[in-house]
């Protein structure tokens, strides 16, 4: 049985080479707990050009996809991640110390923008396994996979084949409506946010400064596109019966009846509550993006039970 300052001592001596110390001055800086102050983990990152197809799956078949617009909105995760561990102290460029792998594909955004069908998708990415011998050493269960949409693994049609071991990294547990069954294994992978944009995350001023709770003109707000959706239409009829207490606009993917991102974030914040709707999937990006307007965010879905945040 060790007592404090043995653990302590433990910590201080243990200095091998690859270990790295977390110091951020914060109480119970990640991994403190658990783990120690130490963290040994090495990640290998796929380079586009060393499998042959990565590159489709990022730019698609025709390589004019721009990464660029594939970073900005919901989905931007599958970028983001990405460009993080390729300047993250994990990253390892040997294969044989590698404690995990990371497969870059932007295949939501690509698919979005007509980069590759759904059947192209699921060919290259069948081709691109068979160049990957560690995914086969391990079976994929150390081999890691972005999918930032509720469509989840499915736009890989045959993930269950091919990917039924592999760590997913994903907003959404459930499914989309349109899909049978959730790719999602509470097992062996990881609900993460969805992308907010950076302007909104950043260290220091944001684009968009919260209101004072007094200030905030509605009682509620939902800001999203109805897409036919019951529970959508019925916020937008609502709105029109009590205009001083529901702010919900009959938004489009185009001007004039869309909101760019400044006044997106200045309406959003001007309401107590943001009501969340189900879409075609449970998750919506709002959920995430009420937190740094300082709101309550109120979400309701046919899937019972509480949501804790």
């Amino acid at each position: 049985m060790y007592n404090n300052s043995q653990c302590s001592l433990f910590n201080q001596d243990r200095s091998l080479q690859g270990i790295s110390r977390f110091n951020g001055g914060y109480p119970s800086t990640w991994p403190e707990r658990g783990y120690g102050s130490y963290l040994s983990l090495k990640i290998y990152v796929y380079d586009e050009n060393e499998i042959e197809g990565l590159k489709p799956l990022m730019y698609g078949k025709e390589g004019i996809i721009d990464v660029d617009i594939c970073y900005q909105g919901q989905w931007g995760t599958q970028v983001k991640i990405h460009r993080l561990l390729l300047n993250s102290k994990f990253r390892t460029r040997k294969k044989e110390e590698a404690d995990f792998f990371f497969v870059p594909s932007y295949v939501k955004c690509v698919h979005m923008l007509e980069g590759l069908t759904e059947e192209e998708i699921n060919q290259t990415y069948v081709e691109v396994l068979k160049q990957m011998p560690y995914f086969r050493r391990s079976g994929g269960r150390d081999h890691i996979f972005v999918f930032p949409s509720g469509n989840g693994a499915h736009f890989f049609t045959s993930w269950k084949t091919f990917l039924n071991r592999s760590i997913f990294l994903t907003p959404e547990g459930d499914r989309t409506d349109n899909k049978n069954s959730t790719s999602f294994n509470t097992w062996k992978d990881i609900i993460i946010p969805g992308n907010v944009d950076d302007e909104m995350t950043k260290l220091g001023a944001a684009l968009v400064e919260p209101l004072p709770l007094s200030s905030r003109k509605y009682l509620a707000n939902y800001l999203g596109r109805a897409q036919g959706l019951k529970g959508r239409l019925q916020l937008i009829e609502l709105s029109k019966q009590y205009p001083r207490k529901l702010e919900a606009p009959d938004l489009k993917h185009d001007p004039p009846d869309k909101l760019f991102k400044m006044e997106y974030f200045e309406h959003l914040r001007n309401a107590k509550f943001c009501l969340i709707p189900r879409g075609l999937s449970s998750w919506t990006l709002r959920f995430f993006e009420s937190f740094f307007v300082a709101k309550d965010p109120l979400h309701y879905t046919k899937i019972s039970g509480e949501v804790h945040y």
